[in-house]
């Protein structure tokens, strides 16, 4: 197996593949964290996540019965409340895995679905959180 990548993040190459190995057990945890809400302090950000995990063993057979994955905001450690991230953290994670499920949006990143999603979409979601967020400059791996 690979293990954990990022693949897919905005800007590009805004985090290194360096750090991420050093949170990558933080970033993509074990599937008891699925669902729930994740922060970490490092490299000068704060991390703040919602773990995904799928299990359809037809689906991923290829691929252990299941895809785990984690939207994850990054923000400057100034930023002294990522409380306030929590809702659109697990809204954005929650759509994800809806996209997932409906039309494989991230195991199949190359396809675009009958409801005319792919992944490029990403991109201009996360400009406009970028636009709507006050200022604030937000990063996410994926």
């Amino acid at each position: 197996t690979e293990g954990p990548i990022i693949s897919y993040q905005y800007p590009n190459d805004f985090i290194s593949k360096e750090i991420f190995d050093s949170i990558s057990t933080y970033i993509i945890p074990k599937p008891e964290l699925a669902g729930r809400f994740v922060s970490i302090s490092s490299a000068g950000y704060n991390f703040i996540g919602c773990p995904t995990y799928i299990k359809d063993v037809v689906k991923y057979r290829e691929h252990r019965n299941f895809i785990q994955f984690n939207l994850v905001l990054v923000c400057d450690t100034n930023e002294e409340d990522t409380e306030q991230y929590r809702i659109i953290t697990v809204k954005l994670a929650e759509y994800l895995k809806q996209l997932e499920i409906q039309d494989s949006y991230l195991f199949e990143p190359d396809k675009v679905s009958i409801t005319g999603n792919s992944r490029k979409n990403i991109n201009s979601i996360m400009e406009n959180i970028d636009v709507y967020s006050s200022g604030r400059s937000f990063k996410s791996c994926n």
